[in-house]
């Protein structure tokens, strides 16, 4: 993470490409579509990002670093962890309703298979501090990150199934026996 405060435009610009890889994936943005978005010309965007793939692994620790930050949070309140699950249940079904869009690394990890490296390794960190932390969650231990693999997968499955279906109503009745199911 960079030492110096993020500027505006870097925050408006990142926050922007986000959206995009969410509603239409990597390859369904341009910088011309960020800069007419912001309101800046595209060349500007590469005085911040030299590159698509620079933009989106930023964008990709940036989304980590908000998990992170939450998961500390949380790790310093009196939650359960039925409290904590049903939090992430609720963050991942907010995602798709209020904003009908899907789980940022769960789009990009759909398309791992063409995207830049960089890219990738993000996302894989992504997905490895999400999972430590439903780890921890969990009780930690070979049981508790098998538990964090199969809620994940269960909910970023759930997220694709009631988006495909226009069905939202199919991620409370997943996240429920998700969240059952981990706790056991």
């Amino acid at each position: 993470m960079d030492e110096h405060p993020m500027s505006d435009m870097k925050r408006r610009i990142i926050d922007s490409a986000q959206e995009f890889i969410q509603r239409n994936g990597y390859n369904g943005f341009s910088f011309r579509d960020i800069a007419a978005k912001v309101g800046i010309r595209s060349a500007s965007i590469h005085h911040h990002f030299p590159t698509k793939s620079d933009l989106a692994a930023a964008v990709v620790r940036s989304y980590t670093d908000r998990v992170r930050h939450q998961a500390a949070e949380f790790e310093a309140s009196a939650m359960t962890p039925a409290e904590k699950l049903d939090w992430f249940a609720g963050f991942i079904k907010t995602t798709l309703t209020d904003d009908g869009k899907m789980c940022l690394c769960g789009m990009l990890g759909a398309e791992c298979n063409s995207l830049p490296p960089e890219v990738v390794r993000e996302t894989a960190a992504f997905f490895k501090v999400t999972l430590g932390w439903l780890a921890g969650v969990l009780g930690g231990g070979k049981s508790g990150e098998q538990r964090a693999r199969n809620f994940l997968a269960s909910m970023e499955g759930a997220l694709i199934l009631a988006k495909s279906l226009d069905d939202t109503a199919l991620l409370d009745t997943v996240s429920a026996s998700a969240i059952r199911e981990a706790l056991r």
